[in-house]
This record gives structure tokens, C-alpha cells and sequence, in this order.
């Protein structure tokens, strides 16, 4: 995986938004039963296909990059909302500070 051939930062990105619920084709649902028909509606991040290590298997699922700016604004709005916290004034013993 660290030498893979679209990078480490591009299998990563790729490995997280293919396993993520961003991931539009991503529908979970309990398997019917633990037979070889069943388990192949698995999608391939729990089970590989058996000619694809698992740089490849992710490769097709790559967001692009309007998805990932998308994800990056929501997730930057939700875990640094506006306007942020007020800069903390020193303690000064009840004098101003000097300029």
C-alpha cells in the first residue's frame, strides 16, 4: 500500500470515502445467510476480489475533488463554526496593559 501506484495520500483518501456513508453505493443491510451467494454482496473493502490487492480495489471509488471539497466545507462548518471563540484577554491584576 505505502507504494502503490496513485500514492498513499490518494489510497487513503479513496479507502475512507469507499467504506464511509459518503459513498453513494454504500447500502447496508443484514446478509441473508453465511453462504458464498451471500457474502459476494459484499462490498469489495470487506472482501477483495481475489486478482485485486487492496490499492486497486479502491482506485475506481476515488471521490473527486468537487466531493471532497464538499465534505471538507460541511465537515470545517461543523467542527469550526463561525464566529469562533472570543481571543482571551491577559490577566493583568486589574491594570491595563501596556501598548
Amino acid at each position: 500500500m505505502r507504494n502503490c501506484p496513485q500514492g498513499i495520500h490518494a489510497f487513503l483518501r479513496a479507502y475512507y470515502h469507499y467504506k464511509s456513508v459518503d459513498w453513494q453505493e454504500n447500502r447496508p443491510h443484514k446478509l441473508q445467510s453465511w453462504t458464498a451467494s451471500e457474502l459476494a454482496k459484499l462490498p469489495t473493502y470487506y472482501l477483495m476480489d481475489l486478482d485485486k490487492g487492496m490499492a486497486e480495489t479502491v482506485a475506481p471509488h476515488m471521490p473527486t475533488k468537487a466531493e471532497v471539497a464538499a465534505y471538507f466545507g460541511e465537515a470545517w462548518k461543523r467542527y469550526f463554526p463561525s464566529p469562533g471563540p472570543k481571543p482571551v484577554t491577559p490577566v493583568t491584576g486589574g491594570q491595563e496593559p501596556e501598548e
